[in-house]
């Protein structure tokens, strides 16, 4: 998903009136394709993407080839859609999971062993340029399924592996930003991983097979950890069935996907929301069906993305959503989202998010002077009760303000991102500000 919520990248097949794609094309926020250009993305599919601070996108997959250009499992298309030629790192692996840092730095896991002639087993750093980071080398012995980044730059990783560094961890672990285990999170937990993604107050909430070594305790599906990695067993949604994909409302609802069929013995299917306490939120039911003899190899729900207005997006194996024949990708009502980007004084701006709106890893600000033409960084936000804030910026008395949420989706052991934004003009209210201090 691009800034303006615009535009959604779509990875895989698509056949629709004159337009063919095998690869990647752009849809409009109303469902009809907004370019015809074929990328002829092959031999394999895309698996996810990452939407970069210049509307250009890293695409990530089983693809080895863009059009007559050799592309090894990642790529870089710029925000017209054309390839960008430099950069072009050399893995011997496909791509399932891509996470950007602030700093642009990306995050890859697949199933790749090497990356620029480099060792770098399931996990790597790329620089901006593509240039494999040699400093980040962690040791994991099996498959890395999702991603989640701290706003400390702390990595979380889960997965199917037993081990990182040489220390037993199973299915859960925090990395610190060159690597290395982070002991200051001891996951009392042996298990298997989908997906997870991390809540503003630190906690993880987690789809996958459970439990504590010692056999205690038990969560099957869906569940929470704290931040020291401890299962939260206050929090049991009792989901009858795989979770696979998980989007975050900043109000704390969470949506989930998967191929369950109820949620504490209530029927759900497929997709439900939940409330901040794990009780299902019985006012939602999308009544999601699939075909009889469904043999798709992918969930019946398999992901999941908040749109900016807090709709949902939901893909899948399904043929029927309610009373509508729609297959494998639809868009869903759901709660009210509001935003409401202000400036509180001088030098003090805030982002303010609520409802349905999707829950932010990260919050920038940027200046234009030019009418959007271009944007200068004014840095990063903090949370603050309700949204984000930045203070100390000095604001000239026209001109543009953007606020840029980074947002995390996925779903099926993949990791993606995109990014959602709200625009402030500056004019006669903050010249009369300024003017009276």
């Amino acid at each position: 998903m691009q800034s303006e919520g615009k535009i959604f990248l779509i990875g895989g097949s698509l056949n629709q009136e004159e337009f063919h794609s095998n690869g990647v094309v752009w849809v409009n926020a109303n469902g009809t394709l907004s370019k015809a250009q074929n990328l002829s993305i092959w031999p394999g599919a895309i698996q996810c993407m990452a939407a970069q601070d210049d509307e250009a996108v890293i695409i990530g997959g089983e693809f080895r080839k863009i059009g007559n250009v050799g592309r090894e499992y990642i790529a870089r298309l710029s925000k017209d859609g054309s390839l960008d030629k430099g950069f072009a790192p050399n893995l011997d692996g496909p791509i399932y999971n891509v996470l950007l840092q602030p700093d642009g730095k990306l995050i890859i896991a697949g199933s790749f062993t090497t990356v620029s002639g480099s060792a770098h087993k399931y996990i790597a750093r790329l620089n901006a340029n593509g240039a494999v980071d040699g400093t980040f080398n962690p040791q994991v012995d099996d498959a890395i399924n999702c991603l989640a980044l701290q706003a400390d730059g702390k990595i979380l990783i889960g997965g199917k592996f037993g081990a990182v560094n040489g220390e037993l961890l199973y299915g859960v672990a925090r990395l610190n930003d060159d690597g290395t285990v982070d002991h200051g999170m001891k996951p009392e937990v042996v298990g298997y991983v989908n997906c997870m993604a991390l809540q503003a107050d630190g906690k993880i909430v987690v789809g996958g097979y459970i439990g504590s070594p010692d056999g205690a305790l038990f969560r099957e599906h869906f569940f929470r950890l704290d931040s020291s990695g401890k299962i939260d067993d206050g929090f049991d949604p009792q989901v009858n069935g795989r979770v696979v994909s998980i989007a975050l409302q900043v109000d704390g609802k969470i949506l989930i996907g998967g191929e369950f069929t109820a949620i504490a013995g209530i029927e759900r299917k497929y997709l439900a929301r939940l409330n901040a306490d794990g009780v299902l939120s019985k006012a939602f039911d999308a009544k999601i069906s699939v075909p009889s003899d469904n043999w798709a190899m992918f969930p019946s729900v398999s992901g999941t993305l908040l749109q900016a207005d807090g709709k949902i997006v939901v893909l899948g194996s399904f043929d029927k959503v309610g009373e509508s024949e729609i297959r494998s990708v639809a868009r869903l009502s759901n709660d009210d989202a509001t935003q409401s980007l202000t400036m509180q004084s001088q030098g003090r701006l805030q982002w303010l998010r609520s409802g349905a709106s999707p829950e932010a890893q990260e919050v920038r600000f940027d200046l234009s002077k030019d009418g959007g033409g271009t944007w200068t960084p004014l840095g990063f936000g903090v949370r603050i009760n309700g949204g984000w804030e930045k203070t100390g910026v000095s604001l000239p008395a026209f001109g543009l303000v953007r606020a840029r949420a980074r947002i995390p989706f996925g779903g099926f052991a993949r990791t993606s991102s995109g990014t959602v934004e709200s625009v402030l003009s500056l004019g006669r209210k903050w010249w009369l500000l300024r003017s009276q201090k």
